[in-house]
């Protein structure tokens, strides 16, 4: 009860509905969020707060200037050309590359035997495929549909030769 005689009435959470699925309830009073893939939920009980982050492309970036094999998760800044970004022999569908070039034909990707890569109405050659940059700022983002062995471009920017 308040100081004037009133009563406090207190809202409580009784349903969360998400984009998908149906509502849940809290159990106990606790609701718990869970992350999936590469979201992360972290939990700071002093502060009650709920941090939520997402680390996928975008949360790690690396500058190269030499040959590399590309991993899952991971941005590449290339410049010095021509580098070559390999993908890797073994990669899970729902793994992401990205890259971008920072100087004129900085770089190409290149894919291992038995893999191939889809870009617009384009597919490199398995085995000895290869997609080149040809101008400052382009960039590609790849994205495995096919375990170990089919990878589609999902994002681009710019202009690029495929073999």
């Amino acid at each position: 009860m308040s100081a004037s005689g009133t009563y406090l009435v207190l809202d409580v959470l009784q349903t969360v509905t998400g984009n998908a699925g149906g509502a849940v309830a809290p159990a106990a009073g606790n609701l718990t969020l869970v992350g999936a893939g590469d979201i992360t939920v972290t939990g700071t009980p002093l502060t009650n707060t709920l941090t939520i982050t997402y680390t996928g492309m975008g949360g790690s970036w690396i500058p190269k200037t030499t040959n590399f094999t590309m991993s899952n998760g991971t941005g590449y800044i290339c410049s010095t050309a021509p580098v070559i970004g390999t993908l890797p022999a073994i990669a899970a569908v729902g793994d992401v590359y990205s890259v971008i070039g920072i100087d004129a034909n900085p770089f190409q990707i290149a894919v291992n035997a038995g893999q191939s890569i889809i870009i617009s109405d384009y597919t490199t050659t398995v085995t000895t495929g290869t997609i080149t940059s040809t101008a400052l700022g382009d960039s590609l983002e790849i994205l495995c549909v096919v375990a170990n062995t089919k990878f589609f471009i999902v994002s681009q920017q710019g202009n690029f030769t495929v073999t």
